[in-house]
């Protein structure tokens, strides 16, 4: 997949209400894509935060 789906997927996501996007990135294709995910995702108003944190809540 390319960036723009990853984009495109997590934008679709937005329609659950405390849905969680999620995705991996293969180092081995270095920092461009990455960045254009991050970027695509933060414009969306997604939060990244570390695993841990999002099952503090279901306590």
């Amino acid at each position: 997949l390319m960036p723009a789906d990853t984009i495109r997927f997590a934008k679709k996501l937005k329609v659950v209400r405390d849905g969680v996007a999620s995705f991996f990135y293969h180092p081995f294709l270095g920092t461009g894509y990455l960045e254009e995910i991050i970027q695509g995702l933060k414009a969306l108003d997604y939060e990244f935060v570390a695993a841990p944190k999002l099952v503090e809540g279901l306590k």
